[in-house]
């Protein structure tokens, strides 16, 4: 199978062609050890007892390719970012430190990676801080572990529309929530039924309430602990940088090509997650309350995308019901 397949939509109406490209070994080196050696990791015995590259009769850059692009065989389900299997059940973090959350699956966040292009494309993947980067979007469940990964846009695309493409296009079979369910979302995104938003207008990010005194109201506690919980995403996606500098730094690869690394650095990482509970970066990122000095606002090319009004009031009222609850159980508390 496809690593990441049905999670992620490579771009296929990309008029650039491989062939403008140069492909160098560093990207089967790159590449290939962060497939390969998730999949030796889990297939040990079995590969001791095998005829190498029994199962293909490609080698170097075609095999890499090969399991990029899917091979039954040979592409173990570690490549495979899976859908949350029980979405019925309340993660025991969630009961444990945010009970008004226990319809939550999970956190998403709009991120930026290094990217390539020619000269003739550069302007549209020129980013945050004027480099070239690609838009990635990004879920994750409670545990740490990436649930979607949606790797397409270029640098200059608005977070809100890369949401939008991301949720709405079938084949990505994006893991919409159910019935309550949400996914928290910060202020970049619309406040809508399945995603949940913090109010804007007001103190949001862990950093601007360290030292600063309690929350003032229901909207700041709200956002608050809104963003205390939606901070596993950032921590994931801290982790997933310091692991693979490939995302900060990139060269020349095929444009789809590029598409692909992020997806294999997260199933990478979500095998990490799996199998070494006592892994360093994992242990540096643990702290729930983790401040992230420079946290970029999402939708810094603010773009206005009309959404339907019930639907946002709908939501509107559902953290208003949440927030109301938090404060007066608050209030009670700290009086």
């Amino acid at each position: 199978m496809s690593a990441g397949s049905g999670l992620v939509h490579y771009l296929s109406d990309d008029d650039s062609s491989d062939d403008d490209f140069l492909w160098t070994d560093d990207f089967d080196a790159t590449v290939g050890y962060i497939l390969m050696l998730s999949y030796f990791a889990a297939n040990e015995r079995s590969i001791m007892d095998r005829i190498p590259c029994r199962t293909s009769l490609l080698t170097g850059k075609m095999y890499i390719l090969e399991i990029l692009n899917g091979h039954p065989t040979v592409c173990h389900n570690i490549f495979q970012i899976i859908h949350p299997t029980n979405r019925d059940v309340v993660h025991e973090r969630l009961l444990r430190k945010f009970p008004y959350f226990k319809d939550c699956l999970g956190a998403i966040d709009g991120t930026h990676v290094a990217a390539w292009a020619p000269a003739s494309k550069q302007t549209s993947f020129r980013g945050r801080k004027t480099n070239i980067t690609q838009n990635v979007m990004l879920a994750c469940d409670f545990d740490m572990k990436f649930i979607f990964v949606y790797a397409r846009w270029e640098g200059t695309a608005n977070d809100s529309r890369v949401f939008i493409d991301a949720i709405t296009r079938t084949s990505n079979n994006f893991p919409m929530p159910r019935g309550d369910q949400f996914y928290l979302v910060d202020s970049g995104y619309p406040n809508m039924p399945g995603f949940l938003a913090p109010y804007r207008g007001r103190r949001y990010h862990l950093r601007d309430y360290s030292g600063r005194g309690r929350p003032r109201g229901n909207e700041e506690l709200f956002n608050y602990r809104h963003s205390s919980c939606r901070n596993i995403i950032e921590r994931c996606i801290g982790v997933l940088k310091a692991r693979f500098p490939i995302l900060k730094l990139i060269t020349n690869y095929p444009l789809s090509r590029q598409r692909q690394i992020p997806t294999a650095c997260c199933t990478r990482h979500n095998f990490i997650r799996q199998e070494l509970a006592l892994d360093s970066l994992f242990s540096q990122y643990s702290s729930e309350n983790m401040v992230f000095e420079d946290v970029p606002e999402s939708s810094q090319n603010y773009e206005v995308i009309q959404f339907d009004a019930s639907q946002t009031a709908q939501m509107g009222q559902v953290r208003d019901q949440i927030a109301t609850q938090m404060w007066n159980d608050y209030s009670m508390t700290h009086t």
